[in-house]
């Protein structure tokens, strides 16, 4: 979670009309009832803001299986970088699939190789145990 999420989720919280007693208890940061600058909103809107902005989509061309457009979702901007990268380079000359990107389970693996969904391989091939 980035440090921006964890201070949003935070404030949010803790100033949630809905979790205060009545309308008299006081926030515990900064002791205010009601706050001018509608903190609990602008929190909420940080946060489904980041939500939707959290997912970067790499397109894997179409799932031979089924025939679907393959998209690898991928919240890291680092990572997602890093694979197009590897994509660029030549297959010859970079390094295995699951050597470059541990952090990848095998279905995203192998999206990201034949553009297969994970439910279509398993499904086509059983799964592994």
């Amino acid at each position: 979670m980035s440090e921006l999420t964890e201070w949003a989720t935070a404030i949010r919280d803790q100033h949630d009309p809905h979790k205060q007693q009545n309308g008299y208890e006081r926030c515990q940061l900064c002791g205010f009832t009601r706050h001018p600058c509608d903190t609990y909103e602008l929190a909420s809107e940080v946060l489904r803001l980041l939500g939707e902005q959290a997912m970067i989509k790499l397109s894997c061309g179409r799932c031979p299986i089924c025939g679907d457009l393959s998209i690898l979702e991928i919240d890291d901007p680092e990572l997602a970088k890093r694979i197009m990268d590897w994509i660029r380079e030549d297959s010859a000359e970079r390094p295995f699939v699951q050597e470059a990107f541990p952090q990848l389970n095998a279905d995203q693996r192998e999206q990201l190789l034949t553009g297969a969904h994970g439910r279509c391989f398993d499904e086509a091939f059983g799964e592994e145990d």
